[in-house]
């Protein structure tokens, strides 16, 4: 577990960094990060996979990347619920196909969908509140412009 949210029943949401192998690529040690979700009635003894909540699209990938470990997705992420118990912000690494895409992102989720499951797909099970969905389903938008010029140089 990456970032652990006690609720006020008790029961704790853990948010995990998830890897699969990139086979979209073909024949490929390469990943694609994503991000799930799970919860424990037992402080963290046992824990139940609630699924994935965020992941990016294929259509992102970029099989032939220098990265040597990833081929794009979302994951490294930090969790926080606003003050007033509304909202879980999820913060995370996203490696997209453009610099646009690339970055640190932010979701915003109903923290009272936490436990919803919806069915995705053929078979997939997936966890998501509205908002997420909405997420997983969009594209990312970036909202500082970073420029190579705005670092500070370590010399």
């Amino acid at each position: 577990m990456e970032a652990v949210v006690s609720a006020s029943d008790g029961n704790w949401y853990g948010y995990y960094h998830n890897e699969r192998v990139a086979t979209v690529c073909g024949n490929t040690t390469k990943a694609v990060p994503r991000i799930g979700a799970a919860r424990s009635k037992d402080h963290g003894a046992t824990w139940y996979d609630l699924g994935i909540i965020l992941e990016a699209s294929e259509s992102t990938f970029v099989c032939n990347t220098n990265n040597r470990y990833f081929v794009g997705g979302v994951g490294d992420l930090s969790v926080v619920l606003d003050r007033s118990g509304q909202f879980l912000y999820v913060f995370f690494s996203q490696y997209g196909r453009t610099v646009a895409e690339q970055g640190v992102g932010v979701a915003r989720m109903v923290w009272g969908d936490r436990d919803r499951r919806v069915k995705q797909g053929a078979g997939t099970d997936k966890f998501a509140g509205q908002e997420a969905r909405f997420f997983m389903s969009g594209r990312s938008t970036y909202i500082i412009r970073f420029n190579r010029r705005d670092v500070p140089s370590t010399r």
